[in-house]
């Protein structure tokens, strides 16, 4: 591999991990207004979902990725459709 391929790569790689980092926060941002208008406790989503309290906190922050599997258990912990776990992302983002 030439420098310039390696140089390309890895700006591409940077690229995409700042990326990754905010969807992980935009996603922890949303689950956190879900969690917070159900007046639930992060302790108590987490006993709903079946993870740690550390762990929902971590989502909330951004410093987890979230898998597919553990999305579906926090909507079946509020009793909604994955999809409504991302209604409303553009607007949040946006500050609206």
């Amino acid at each position: 591999m030439d420098e310039r391929t390696r140089v390309k790569r890895t700006e591409r790689t940077d690229c995409e991990e700042r990326e990754q980092r905010a969807l992980a926060r935009q996603f922890g941002r949303r689950l956190k207004v879900l969690r917070e208008a159900r007046g639930w406790s992060q302790t108590r989503l987490g006993a709903e979902v079946g993870v740690h309290r550390s762990y929902v906190n971590a989502i909330e922050t951004g410093g987890r990725n979230v898998t597919l599997y553990t999305m579906w258990r926090i909507a079946r912990a509020f009793g909604v459709p994955v999809k409504n776990l991302f209604d409303r992302w553009e607007d949040e983002a946006e500050g609206v």
